[in-house]
């Protein structure tokens, strides 16, 4: 006669499959694989995938002063080597046919020799010329870093292209591009602050108390922290980077965590006081070398072009 255990029983099936494991097994396989890819496209995709934004700054009195100016902008190159992404950046660059080229700082990696980043904007070219300030990269190499403004470190001779200004104003002659416009419009002023001016009130002893006072500004600077605290009455544009548009797409708060910036606020794009002074900041090209990917905020160069008012406005 069978003998049956009770415990037993409730444990024995005449089939089993391992559903529970299978489910898991596939779960775990397919959270990686998305990690890898995004890690693939935040690594490779979208740091090479390019943008040109164009922007239209609607402003009469720098219209009156520049006509219909065009300004390609770029920020935050992060340059290491010349690579297939910087010959793009040549190329569309090229393509904008610019009047100006202006670069916030930051064109050479942290820690980095500044050659092929010196190099690499040597090329670009514009006829009212390439004008640039350093970012906090491009001082982390010691006194290499002399080499953006005087080659081969040379303190007695400046180059001339592209044009360093390190708390700086300059006149450029804008006749080469407004041939076809009035008199009035012939000089440019361009202002350019060193990064550790730029987070000082004093920045404004460098365009006040000149005759020119009613001529505005085209200002660089690599950090936007004082520029709602500029007490001129000049009009003024101001580009500025080093955000890379905080390089991740995140609420303002989470980027203020992760990033440290105290100005959450003017992390990308274009801004406006009443006061006429507006500011653009560049989500920039590069990224940093701690953290090389972006997501949702690809690299950006701009072309800015001033323009009048329409009459509805």
């Amino acid at each position: 006669m069978p003998v049956f255990f009770r415990g037993q029983q409730k444990n024995m099936r005449l089939f089993s499959f391992p559903f529970k494991k299978i489910f898991t097994h596939w779960l775990v396989l397919g959270i990686g694989l998305t990690f890898f890819s995004l890690i693939i496209y935040g690594y490779y995709c979208e740091p090479n995938a390019i943008t040109v934004q164009h922007v239209e700054i609607k402003d009469s009195t720098l219209h009156n002063a520049w006509g219909s100016l065009r300004i390609v902008h770029l920020s935050d190159l992060h340059v290491v080597k010349q690579e297939a992404k910087e010959e793009k950046v040549l190329a569309i660059v090229q393509q904008l046919q610019p009047d100006i080229i202006c670069i916030t700082g930051d064109i050479s990696q942290w820690g980095e020799e500044p050659d092929d980043s010196i190099s690499f904007v040597r090329q670009l070219t514009a006829p009212l010329g390439v004008y640039c300030v350093l970012g906090d990269s491009d001082t982390s190499n010691g006194r290499r870093s002399c080499l953006f403004c005087h080659p081969a470190n040379n303190p007695h001779q400046q180059r001339s292209t592209p044009v360093m200004l390190k708390n700086k104003i300059v006149e450029i002659d804008m006749s080469p591009v407004r041939k076809e416009e009035s008199n009035g419009r012939q000089k440019l002023l361009v202002v350019g602050l060193h990064a550790d001016k730029s987070g000082s009130d004093s920045i404004v002893e460098l365009f006040e108390n000149r005759e020119d006072e009613n001529l505005p500004l085209l200002l660089l600077s690599h950090f936007a922290t004082q520029w709602k605290n500029v007490k001129s009455k000049r009009a003024l544009l101001w580009l500025s980077g080093d955000t890379h548009g905080g390089q991740v797409l995140m609420p303002d708060l989470m980027w203020k965590w992760f990033s440290g910036k105290s100005d959450v606020t003017h992390r990308a794009g274009l801004f406006y006081t009443e006061t006429n002074k507006w500011l653009y900041v560049n989500s920039g090209i590069g990224t940093t070398a701690r953290f090389p990917f972006r997501f949702g905020v690809p690299p950006e160069i701009t072309l800015l072009t001033i323009m009048p008012p329409s009459a509805a406005e």
